[in-house]
């Protein structure tokens, strides 16, 4: 394919970006402290799930209780019903042709002897009798309990898969926000003159969650980049999101004013933003190990992200080195400072899930 027709393909493509991108390059976010809240409603989100999991916990326990209350109450029934067969054996079916209630009459001293014999037994019929309609009758309180437990069961664990997918939810909103995974997306530059397109494609991944772009040569030589990361960041990225079918996902704002303070930086990455910025030699560069570059290192500058801030610590990932040295540098406050000062400007362009 000729150089012609390659340029043919990405210019409805870059065409398709020029508004949508002039709009998000220079839009200013509204800063607001959204982490504190992220925080409470993942905090919440958890504790109702644990809530919901204690409530299936009784339940599950209530309904073992009922089920063993039901199995002694009809072993009760059934052994009553046996006494009561046998007492009616005793009184109404003889051996050998004859029958217990004439013996009961013929072994009687008086008629009312006999009357007292019978009443005795009757009564002790109806007592066994009475027995298993009061056994029956808590038989059907003990199933109409059951059967409320059992509705219980499915309500709960309905609310145990709502419970749990909000604090999925929740964890994932704060994921978003914090990025505190953001060092397993280091990459380390393919080429001396890429950090850029590099610093992009680890900023894509740590918003997404995942290492799925790996080939920051092919991101930095694509659309958008077209072999030159050094400048323009935020439009040059936009166009790599609108030819990758992301843009509608990931956000990117050429930051107003730049980033000169840390405290700036600090409320960009707790927006939840990923900030891509440069410096020179003036800055004091950091490394993973406790390190630091050497001096005079990145005359012409070099592009690393910055992708959490947390506990007076901001944290970024340098593609000059690698993962064991450039993953998760921590940055003071101080420390941040000194690094922002080290150069005038900083070019910065933050990105978001939108």
């Amino acid at each position: 394919m000729t150089m012609a027709h390659t340029r043919a393909r990405l210019l409805p493509v870059l065409a398709g970006a020029v508004l949508v991108c002039a709009m998000a390059l220079f839009a200013q976010p509204a800063f607001a402290s959204t982490r504190d809240d992220l925080q409470n409603n993942y905090q919440s989100a958890v504790i109702n799930y644990e809530s919901a999991v204690e409530d299936q916990e009784r339940n599950e326990a209530k309904i073992v209780e009922v089920e063993g209350e039901i199995a002694t109450n009809e072993r009760r029934i059934e052994k009553t019903q046996e006494q009561l067969d046998k007492t009616a054996v005793s009184l109404y079916k003889g051996a050998r042709g004859g029958w217990t209630i004439i013996d009961l009459l013929l072994e009687s001293s008086s008629f009312s002897d006999a009357v007292m014999r019978y009443e005795k037994y009757e009564k002790i019929e109806g007592y066994y009798r009475d027995k298993i309609n009061e056994l029956s009758v808590v038989k059907r309180g003990l199933d109409m309990k059951h059967n409320y437990l059992e509705d219980r069961r499915a309500e709960i664990e309905q609310a145990i898969a709502d419970a749990k997918r909000k604090a999925e939810e929740a964890a994932l909103a704060l994921l978003d926000n914090t990025h505190s995974d953001g060092a397993n997306f280091h990459q380390r530059q393919g080429v001396g003159n890429n950090c850029g397109a590099t610093s992009f494609i680890v900023a894509v991944n740590t918003i997404l969650h995942e290492n799925r772009y790996t080939d920051n040569v092919a991101v930095w030589e694509g659309p958008g980049f077209n072999g030159d990361s050094t400048t323009d960041l935020g439009w040059k990225g936009s166009n790599w999101l609108v030819a990758n079918g992301l843009f509608d996902l990931i956000e990117v704002v050429t930051v107003p004013g730049d980033i000169h303070s840390a405290q700036t930086m600090r409320e960009w990455l707790e927006e939840g933003y990923v900030v891509i910025v440069s410096s020179g030699s003036g800055s004091t560069w950091l490394r993973a190990d406790g390190s630091q570059a050497g001096d005079d290192s990145f005359p012409d500058g070099h592009w690393i992200v910055f992708y959490r801030y947390e506990d007076g610590l901001f944290y970024a990932n340098d593609s000059s080195v690698e993962s064991s040295k450039g993953a998760g540098i921590p940055y003071n406050e101080d420390q941040m400072q000194q690094w922002l000062d080290g150069r005038s400007n900083h070019f910065a362009v933050a990105m978001k899930k939108r």
